[in-house]
């Protein structure tokens, strides 16, 4: 019952929602949940799980699944590392691959991919 009403309330407008829901927590008045706010908006998957855990579960502020869906899964997402691009024909040149290096890897995080699935199957 009180899943149906948390997700009503998101479906009636009454959750933020992905980044949106990261950028008004920045101003959230408790100390912590602005502290990870700003850790998850600059990228740190730590700080993205952590406020994802709170946003699911409703501690120190409002539940908000669709953005603890949003922070689970940019916790999970791998990053960095080479990108391998394919460049097509140019002129008499044939296509190629060529290796791009978009910066150090970076492994998301399986425990945020595990509770991003599990969100997902209890949102449905």
């Amino acid at each position: 019952m009180a899943i149906a009403g948390g997700l009503s309330l998101c479906l009636a407008g009454g959750c933020t929602r992905g980044p949106q829901g990261i950028e008004a927590l920045t101003t959230a008045p408790n100390p912590i949940v602005r502290s990870l706010a700003n850790a998850a908006n600059s990228g740190d998957k730590q700080s993205q799980l952590a406020l994802g855990v709170l946003l699911e579960e409703g501690v120190a502020t409002p539940r908000d699944w669709p953005t603890a869906l949003y922070l689970y899964r940019q916790a999970g997402q791998s990053r960095g590392g080479t990108l391998w691009i394919y460049t097509p024909n140019v002129g008499s040149k044939g296509g190629q691959v060529m290796p791009y290096d978009s910066g150090p890897a970076e492994p998301g995080l399986p425990e945020a991919r595990e509770r991003y699935r599990a969100l997902r199957k209890r949102m449905r």
